[in-house]
């Protein structure tokens, strides 16, 4: 899975790890959201990193991936990655 949650002293490490800069795709889109989500519930975490890489945090939406899309996926598409990181943005510790 290119996202894992790990979770060690009370901290949680959201990491990205998609070979070719972490582009999100729609899987990995949900995988952040279930991460967040998952971190936000559990009551052993206290606080959220958001870790993408030594080199690059990530490189935004796949574009192979959208080139492939009709509008109406296109706009769906839009939401989830909205959705994902308002997921993070609403975690209720600190992130």
């Amino acid at each position: 899975m290119p996202v894992r949650l790990e979770v060690d002293d009370a901290v949680a490490t959201i990491r990205l790890d998609r070979p070719k800069m972490n582009a999100l795709d729609a899987a990995m889109q949900e995988e952040i959201r279930a991460a967040a989500t998952e971190a936000a519930d559990r009551a052993d975490v206290r606080a959220v990193v958001l870790y993408g890489g030594e080199k690059v945090f990530a490189a935004g939406a796949d574009v192979k991936e959208m080139s492939t899309l009709s509008y109406t996926d296109m706009v769906d598409h839009s939401g989830r990655l909205q959705s994902a990181f308002t997921a993070v943005a609403t975690i209720p510790k600190p992130v």
